[in-house]
């Protein structure tokens, strides 16, 4: 896989490698937890709360703006709704469910938590202007989390694979992506590799985030997206051939003949995380460190051509325990088996007298 040095633990670490930086990457941008609507319709409808019929503004964001059927919606407005005011959710079939005003000094409304994929909003009109618009928030949730969600559907890829970079001052806990068909891939810290362009983007929530923003609907990303064109061009010639990899049973190995002329290191990245506890069992010995967001790499010396390589983990707690067993029963021997050797020894002599004295008799 593409391999990159994790630079941050390894800051005064000198490296045999070969560093290149493109430039004119396919995109920059920034992307926002909050989307923002200005267009509704004006409708006369009973609410939940108060069924009399009134004007009520319905924003729609239809299914394909959502994505999930579990989650919270938080709404702002663009003046603030009153606390008098009712809002309400709608679904496909249907359903609607009342909404909470005046939630925070954040969010003027939390819809939630729904079950299904709600379409429209409706917003109570008295004393809101016709020019009223709102940002709102979602929030998926998943095994009792809740994670932020952020539409990518407007970055221009000009591939179907490339790899997405998210400037973050923190790494984010769990990070996924969703395709236009549904399908999940997990992030690993803020690097992205695809063959399929994301449309979404899920981000654990935790309190971090509060400690860089006060207000959710300003935690906002800087992305940068490649295609990796520059990188093909410059990886087309074979790095490898007669490559083979296994990885069961605590065990990693890897063999390869290098083709590449390079004089420089190679820096084999392996699908595992990175541990000082993977240990060389071959003959072959070279060092490790952790690359591309956190997986074992290794460095391949320039002048070795035929590698055969073999790594088994091995937990230090295992080593320390072995021994410590081992201790403990040096010690135990030490005490009974001093103990038994004189027992012995008396049990023997009395046997002998006792025969000598039925000898004499």
């Amino acid at each position: 896989m593409p391999a990159i040095i994790d630079d941050e633990r390894y800051q005064d670490f000198a490296f045999n490698l070969e560093e290149e930086f493109y430039t004119g990457a396919s995109g920059v941008g920034t992307i926002s937890a909050s989307k923002h609507l200005s267009q509704f319709e004006t409708v006369t409808t009973g609410g939940v709360l108060d069924t009399a019929e009134r004007v009520f503004y319905k924003f729609d964001f239809g299914s394909s703006r959502i994505g999930f059927t579990s989650g919270d919606v938080y709404i702002k407005g663009s003046t603030t709704i009153p606390a008098s005011s009712e809002v309400f959710m709608e679904f496909s079939d249907g359903a609607l469910q009342s909404c909470t005003v005046g939630y925070n000094a954040n969010e003027d409304v939390k819809c939630g938590q729904f079950w299904s994929q709600p379409e429209a909003i409706y917003i109570e009109a008295e004393g809101l202007s016709d020019r009223f618009a709102v940002d709102y928030r979602l929030q998926m949730a998943r095994d009792r989390d809740a994670y932020l969600v952020y539409d990518l559907s407007g970055i221009t890829y000009t591939g179907n694979k490339g790899v997405l970079y998210f400037e973050l001052s923190k790494p984010f806990g769990r990070v996924f992506f969703v395709d236009a068909e549904g399908n999940e891939y997990e992030g690993f810290k803020n690097y992205y590799y695809f063959n399929t362009p994301p449309v979404r983007m899920y981000v654990w929530k935790t309190y971090e985030m509060y400690t860089e923003v006060s207000n959710l609907f300003n935690f906002s990303l800087r992305y940068t997206y490649d295609d990796l064109s520059a990188y093909d061009e410059s990886t087309s010639t074979s790095l490898y051939e007669d490559g083979s990899l296994t990885i069961k049973h605590a065990r990693i190995s890897l063999q390869y003949h290098r083709t590449s002329d390079s004089t420089y290191d190679q820096l084999v990245v392996i699908p595992v995380a990175y541990s000082e506890e993977w240990t060389f069992v071959s003959e072959q010995k070279y060092e490790t460190m952790s690359a591309s967001g956190g997986f074992l790499g290794i460095i391949v010396p320039s002048d070795v051509t035929d590698i055969d390589i073999e790594l088994k983990f091995v937990p230090k707690g295992i080593v320390y325990g072995g021994l410590g067993t081992l201790g403990s029963t040096l010690i135990y021997l030490g005490i009974f088996v001093p103990g038994w050797i004189i027992k012995g020894k008396r049990r023997k002599k009395a046997q002998a007298v006792e025969a000598e004295e039925m000898n004499q008799a």
